[in-house]
This record gives structure tokens, C-alpha cells and sequence, in this order.
């Protein structure tokens, strides 16, 4: 079977790292893979295996013409029979389907808060529904918005999982102490709601100084970003809370730290959560998509989103060892059993098969 992973970009994300996962278990799987990005590469081309056929359009507009024509011709070099399409590319997707008879297309949605996206966004993929063979959603809550406002009669739940590929460069070393380190990996975006995590983690400063926060993701230099520095900033935390931007060796990073946070207002199942749990960390979430499912009692789950209830959970985990280790563990054995490349391979040959 021939199937072509379609995303905008490779910079380290969520579905982007999906993308990959996908491509890279395919390719294992059926002997061949593809994936093509739309608008341009990045440091996550360097997790796709060499022999996974890879495209970069680097599309300059939404309706650029050149870019269409060299993914139809790579579209029909390859035989490519599905096209699955992750996050916005799915009009891209569209107009290869529309154009090549025959060709299969599924979205993949990785959105954490669909039915309150901008309208026009809205608009658009239920336009573009009626040309979707299959959708593929990452949560409960996806998939009852999926199965209520799409044009598509095959709508299926799908979970994310971790791969199994190393980090073959350990070049990013975290400030502080042994340890005693809490990490947040989450691009600087209101919806991943840093600000909660730092107004938490001042008041655990107080009490324990000699814990650090590490701060994963994109930096995008605006206004909410401007806020969390000015915010470390003004608290003296300066030397307690640190921001790398994007990083590549996540394996290495985890393995640096003890506890994971997701601080979020909205989430489908992010990566992030199945990266803490693959490293045996001590995990808080809040109770958004599938976090509150998975964590459960592996770890907390915060019933409210407030800085008070995250600090609290923060200190459990730092003043009692013991707790901190069984939900470390109890977590890692479910991602283990749960969310391994093998679970998903049958439910993905299936949806394939049956479009």
C-alpha cells in the first residue's frame, strides 16, 4: 500500500512528530513510505528514516501553483494510492484528490479545541469534507465535533504513540540540580497557559529554591512571550526558570528531569504527555482531551485550572519520593502497553484497508 503523509512544516511539534512517527512506521510496515511537507522543512527531517521518500514543495501561498504541480507529479511517480493529511493541509490534499482519480484522502486532527476555532476556519473543513474518504481525530472530543459537523461518514478515534527512534545527538544540558528539575515542553502559546506554571512554580520556589523549570518550545517573540520573560523577570527567577526554545533531543532532555507538566486550557492528545510518560516522569496535567484519561491515577490530573491547585501538585510530587516514583512508573507501563507503534499499526491498516 502507498501512502503519502501530508504536513505544512517538520519544526518540532505535536502532529508534525506524528507525521514522522507514521512515515517512518509505514515504511516498516508496507516496505515503502512517503511524506511531503507543504511550506518548508525542519529539524524533525532528521528523525525520518533515509528511506522514506520525502518532498519539500516549499509552497510560497495557499494557491501556489508550482508547488501543487510538483506534488501531483510526485503524487503520480510514486503511484501513491491515500494521502493522509495532518492539521491544515488538507486542502492540499483536496486538490490532489480532486485532480488524480482515484486517490484516497484522510484528515488527521490534532486540534485540541475545534468547535471553538475562528468560523471561516471551520467553514473551510466542512466544505472540504465532503472529499475526505475517512477522518481521523486524537480524542473523544475531536471526534463527537468530527461526527456532528463533518461530510464524511467514516470518523474514527485513533491515539498517538511513541516512537521508538533514539536521539542520536545529546547537545542540549539543562541548568540546575540533579534531580531536581521540572520540565514543560509546549510551543509559547496562549492555549499551553505558561503563565499558570510560573505563577505555580514562584511559590514552590519559596519553598524549595533549589528546583528549576525548563521552558521547551517555540519562541515566537510577541506579546505572550514577552509577558512570561517579563513575569521571570520581575520575580527574580532568572536564575530558577529557563527557556531553550526549540530542541531536537527530546530523549535527552526528559532524561534530565522529574517531573512533566501540561498547563494547558485545551489539548487533543498531545505528544508531549506520551514523551513524559515514555521517560518514567512524575506527570501533572490538567483535565483536557485525553490527558486526564491517560493520567489518571499515574499521576495528577488538576480538576481546575489555577496556579494554587499546580503548586500544591508540584510540592506532592517534590516532598514525597515514594509517590513520585509509582506514578513514574505505573505511567510508563501504561504508555508502554498502550501507546507503542504495534497498538496502533492494525486500527491504521484497518482504516486504510476499508477506504
Amino acid at each position: 500500500m502507498k501512502v503519502l503523509q501530508l504536513i505544512d512544516t517538520l519544526n518540532p511539534g505535536g502532529a508534525e512528530r506524528v507525521a514522522v512517527n507514521y512515515a517512518n512506521m509505514l515504511n516498516e510496515a508496507y516496505g515503502s513510505s512517503y511524506l511531503v511537507v507543504s511550506r518548508h522543512s525542519g529539524p524533525l527531517l532528521r528523525d525520518l528514516d533515509d528511506s522514506v521518500g520525502f518532498l519539500d514543495l516549499q509552497r510560497k501561498s495557499t494557491l501556489d501553483f508550482r508547488a501543487f504541480l510538483r506534488l501531483r507529479r510526485f503524487l503520480k511517480q510514486n503511484g501513491i494510492e491515500i494521502i493522509h493529511a495532518h492539521t491544515t493541509s488538507y486542502l492540499l490534499g483536496v486538490i490532489a484528490k480532486l485532480s488524480i482519480p482515484g486517490l484516497k484522502l484522510i484528515w488527521h486532527d490534532h486540534h485540541g479545541n475545534r468547535s471553538h476555532s475562528k468560523f471561516l476556519k471551520r467553514l473551510a473543513i466542512k466544505i472540504c469534507s465532503f472529499f475526505f474518504d475517512s477522518v481521523i481525530c486524537v480524542s473523544e472530543d475531536i471526534l463527537d465535533w468530527a461526527r456532528t459537523n463533518l461530510n464524511t461518514n467514516k470518523v474514527d478515534y485513533l491515539q498517538n504513540f511513541i516512537s521508538s527512534v533514539d536521539d542520536f545527538e545529546h547537545s542540549t544540558h539543562l541548568m540546575g540540580s540533579e534531580n531536581k528539575r521540572i520540565v514543560s515542553l509546549a510551543n509559547l502559546r496562549h492555549p499551553k497557559n505558561h503563565i499558570m506554571l510560573l505563577e505555580a512554580f514562584k511559590e514552590v520556589n519559596k519553598l524549595h529554591p533549589d528546583w528549576t523549570l525548563h521552558l521547551f518550545g517555540k519562541d515566537h517573540d510577541d506579546d505572550y512571550s514577552r509577558e512570561l520573560h517579563r513575569f521571570v523577570k520581575e520575580n527574580n527567577l532568572t536564575d530558577h526558570v529557563f527557556f531553550y526554545g526549540l530542541k531536537n533531543d527530546i530523549s535527552n532532555i526528559l532524561s534530565q528531569c522529574d517531573i512533566g507538566v501540561i498547563s494547558s486550557i485545551y489539548e487533543g492528545l498531545p505528544m508531549a504527555l506520551l514523551e513524559y510518560g515514555n521517560s518514567s516522569l512524575g506527570v501533572i496535567t490538567t483535565d483536557v482531551g485525553k490527558c486526564g484519561e491517560i493520567v489518571k491515577n499515574r499521576g495528577i490530573v488538576l480538576q481546575e485550572v489555577k496556579a494554587y491547585d499546580l503548586k500544591n501538585a508540584i510540592l506532592q510530587l517534590i516532598e514525597n519520593e515514594k509517590v513520585l516514583l509509582n506514578y513514574s512508573e505505573s505511567l510508563k507501563k501504561y504508555i508502554d502497553e498502550n501507546y507503542s507503534a504495534e497498538s496502533v499499526m492494525s486500527k491504521i491498516d484497518s482504516i486504510y484497508k476499508s477506504i
